[in-house]
């Protein structure tokens, strides 16, 4: 069973651009039919000589494709500093 890297690293780096596009432009506050078109600008930028059937079913295969294979959550970022138990103990006078 292959892995999200796996699957990744055999799409073309044309559709993996475009994915990361979508991603950014689905975690920004867009409406719907603004996100629509602004992932169409996207695919016409990468694919520019495609009619408009064959950009949007790139479209549908790249939204397709991050359905199945989403990203591995990112560790949230905290600005506690851990120390290790026994420097604990020695802060403490323990």
């Amino acid at each position: 069973m292959g892995s999200a890297n796996s699957s990744r690293n055999r799409q073309h780096p044309k559709l993996v651009h475009l994915e990361q596009q979508f991603r950014e432009l689905i975690g920004r506050s867009f409406d719907s039919e603004t996100l629509a078109r602004l992932m169409r600008m996207e695919v016409e930028t990468l694919f520019p000589g495609l009619n408009e059937r064959d950009q949007e079913h790139i479209a549908d295969i790249v939204l397709e494709h991050m359905q199945l294979v989403r990203p591995k959550p990112q560790e949230p970022e905290s600005n506690v500093i851990h120390f290790a138990a026994a420097a604990r103990k020695r802060a403490v006078g323990l």
